[in-house]
């Protein structure tokens, strides 16, 4: 059985000025929006690791007080959670 089938009507041909400014606009955009999700990663991963040395919630007072009295080497973020993994932590708590 054969399917009968229209012709198309003929696409008027368009000024390719028109379209060029508004593909390397596209590109431009796409091409910053790559690089964004590239830096916003790594800026992620280099706060969950500096954020990683915070004594948790569960730390004893003499483990904030060793924090904090280390030589201010650590970085602090306020309102921060402890990242560190149960293998880093000290068997005593």
């Amino acid at each position: 059985m054969r399917v009968p089938t229209r012709s198309r009507a003929a696409v008027a041909p368009h000024a390719p000025d028109q379209d060029d400014g508004t593909a390397r606009l596209a590109t431009a955009h796409a091409r910053k929006a790559g690089w964004s999700g590239v830096v916003f990663t790594l800026l992620l991963v280099t706060a969950v690791l500096l954020l990683g040395r915070v004594p948790g919630l569960a730390a004893s007072d003499a483990e904030f007080t060793d924090f904090y009295a280390g030589g201010g080497d650590e970085m602090v973020g306020s309102g921060s959670t402890s990242c560190r993994s149960p293998a880093s932590r000290p068997s005593g708590t």
